[in-house]
């Protein structure tokens, strides 16, 4: 080996030594006397306990996102069904459930106490993102008042003005800034304007006797109710409406207009200290042990094609709902049929209410796999009650509507919201819209002392109220989301049915629906006519109460 090389990698190890003895020690040296001793860390404190966790909405991606198509399921006839149209049809003469309208009935608040299942746990969702829309549509200043000669001005209470004009005998108010806050008649007042001059309510009393009720909610269609003489009572939701009328003791009939066609429903009455309240009445029921097998879990998870397509109201919402791509129980299955019948609506009312819908409007936050999952053990305890229900013998007398009988809601946590309403939050936040399909849950087992549930939202479209929105709501709207959720339970149970051992897993067969004696009642023959004469007159209304304040300015 070469000296000179050896001397030189020697010298160069040495310096390099050397300069790690030297430095080295000195720049720890100096760390040390610039950074102070890391304090002792504090004694831990007591963690406080976190409240349950409960299906949280997550926030969604803005993007376009695409229908989910489920395959065929194989060896099967999954890409042959088509989609529901709301009910059952080649069963035994059933006729189909057209997803109607439920209504209050002049349900009076309660101010008592309820023993329900007070299993609730509080939410622990993060706050959704803000994006453009979320959070839904706000009520746009009404228009500004400008009367017209011979109108006479007088000064109102908080600065603002009232206007009376002896030609047509109404009367306009406005607040401090010229704004009109109502209009009112001989027998009409409307309040709440918006900015196209439309009331967000108005009352009105008919010729003959009897009282029209409008409110227009932030999206969605107008709800028209009129309780005429004799205890008949039309309620109309957009286009559609029903006509309910007592035709026995302890029991009404709804004949409901859709599109045409007529389907009559029976609920009966009950009672629970002060309130007056309905539950829907089954028509049929099939064998019981097709509900024992429909609220099992099938022996392997199925696939299946339902037949939505990209355009119309799949295509809308294809950012906030997709149907499972594996079906594992009919409870799973039966829980898409119910989001999807109510999300149909939803698009079908907000394209009746004249909204402008955009490919934005659909998409948001995506229900998620807890939340469904919620729903569908609901479904399953609901299929069990109803296999109970149908192993009771034929002509069995139904039990009594006894006083201070919960209604059936205060028994269900989780709702599937089935037509539009308004929401004020509990912490003072502007008014937000729910509309059909929108997923709320009962979070108290007693009522308000203003006869109130209080809510919360779990998942809600976007632009309607965001989740973890806290709220309260009537119980009669609680009560008719059950009655609509029971309905379309019934449907879509008649739609497996049809399904099973075709594109689903075979079970034991259901045979033809045994009709309920209590749930049949005769059509109204007039329901056509008086729910068309109602939405005129709605119409007429509208437009006066536009007219006299102008306009949209």
């Amino acid at each position: 080996m070469n000296s000179r090389y050896t001397t030189k990698k020697v010298l160069g190890t040495a310096r390099v030594f050397l300069w790690a003895a030297l430095v080295v020690p000195a720049i720890a040296g100096a760390d040390k006397t610039t950074k102070p001793a890391p304090a002792p860390p504090p004694a831990p404190a007591k963690a406080a306990p976190q409240p349950a966790a409960r299906p949280v909405q997550q926030p969604a991606a803005r993007t376009p996102v695409q229908p989910h198509v489920n395959p065929p399921a194989p060896g099967g006839s999954g890409g042959g069904v088509k989609p529901n149209t709301g009910g059952i049809t080649g069963n035994g003469g059933v006729k189909p459930n057209t997803g109607g309208i439920t209504g209050n009935g002049g349900v009076k608040p309660n101010t008592g106490g309820i023993t329900g299942n007070g299993g609730v746990k509080p939410s622990t969702a993060t706050t959704v993102p803000s994006h453009p829309g979320l959070g839904g549509p706000t009520r746009q200043p009404s228009p500004v008042y400008h009367p017209t000669a011979g109108v006479k001005q007088t000064a109102v209470p908080g600065g603002g003005s009232s206007y009376f004009n002896p030609k047509t005998n109404k009367t306009v108010t406005t607040d401090a800034s010229g704004r009109v806050s109502g209009v009112s008649a001989p027998g009409l007042k409307a309040s709440n304007i918006r900015a196209d001059g439309r009331p967000a309510t108005f009352t009105r009393t008919l010729p003959g006797g009897g009282t029209m009720t409008m409110n227009r909610p932030l999206r969605g269609e107008r709800r028209v109710e009129v309780v005429r003489p004799g205890g008949v009572r039309v309620v109309t939701m957009g286009r559609r409406g029903f006509v309910e009328r007592p035709f026995r003791p302890g029991y009404v009939s709804r004949t409901y207009v859709s599109g045409g066609r007529t389907d009559v429903r029976v609920y009966r009455t009950y009672t629970y200290g002060s309130i007056t309240y309905y539950t829907y009445v089954p028509r049929y029921y099939y064998q019981p042990a097709f509900y024992g097998w429909a609220a099992s879990p099938w022996a392997m998870p199925v696939s299946y094609a339902w037949g939505w397509g990209p355009v119309g109201w799949y295509g809308f919402y294809g950012g906030y709902f997709a149907p499972e791509a594996m079906y594992p129980s009919a409870s799973l299955w039966l829980t898409d049929y119910l989001l999807a019948e109510n999300l149909r609506q939803s698009y079908e009312d907000r394209q009746a209410a004249g909204e402008q819908l955009t490919s934005q409007d659909g998409q948001g936050t995506a229900l998620t796999p807890e939340v469904k999952q919620a729903i569908a053990e609901q479904v399953s305890r609901d299929l069990a009650d109803e296999r109970a229900a149908a192993a009771q013998p034929p002509g069995a007398t139904p039990p009594p509507t006894t006083a201070n009988a919960p209604p059936p809601a205060l028994k269900q946590r989780i709702f599937v919201v089935s037509n539009s309403l308004d929401l004020t939050p509990s912490d003072g936040g502007p008014v937000c819209a729910l509309t059909a399909g929108d997923i709320i849950e009962r979070t108290a087992r007693g009522m308000t002392p203003d006869g109130k549930i209080a809510i919360n939202v779990l998942n809600g479209k976007d632009g309607d109220c965001q989740a973890d929105t806290a709220s309260t709501i009537d119980l009669a709207t609680l009560q008719d989301m059950q009655n609509q959720y029971r309905e379309q339970l019934a449907a879509g149970a008649g739609k497996l049915a049809q399904s099973e051992g075709q594109s689903l897993p075979s079970g034991p067969p259901a045979g033809n629906p045994r009709q309920v004696a209590e749930g049949q009642a005769p059509a109204a023959a007039d329901a056509q006519s008086l729910v068309s004469q109602q939405n005129q007159d709605a119409d007429r209304t509208d437009s006066e109460i536009k007219q006299s304040v102008g306009g949209a300015q």
